[in-house]
């Protein structure tokens, strides 16, 4: 597998995997909190496994195209319609957690809001 960022590979004849967008194929981030109780978050700063690709600093391409396209769905939701999470949920009929997880590229689904417009590879 290789880790330079954005290159694709295929470790194994079935599979195809490239590198982590979020964590750039290191496969840590960075958490960083402010708050006025810094005990309170439960999480201290500092470097932690990449939750999108476990670690690995790979993804399948599978889950790179939900995470681009959950990428495009909360752009077209903040920018073109101007909505914070849980009032568009409620606008368009779906649960607020449930749009969260499209929009990380977490569910695999053909869901989309009124007026969104899948854009072509």
């Amino acid at each position: 597998m290789s880790s330079e960022k954005g290159n694709v590979s295929a470790p194994s004849a079935s599979r195809c995997y490239a590198s982590c967008p979020r964590c750039g194929g290191s496969g840590e981030v960075t958490v960083v909190f402010v708050s006025a109780k810094p005990s309170s978050c439960g999480m201290p700063m500092g470097e932690y496994p990449c939750d999108a690709c476990d670690g690995t600093g790979q993804v399948t391409c599978n889950k790179l195209h939900r995470m681009k396209r959950g990428e495009s769905l909360r752009h077209y939701r903040v920018k073109a319609c101007g909505l914070g999470l849980r009032e568009a949920a409620r606008l368009w009929n779906i649960k607020a957690v449930d749009l969260s997880r499209i929009e990380q590229g977490i569910v695999v689904t053909n869901w989309a809001p009124p007026g969104f417009v899948e854009q072509s590879a």
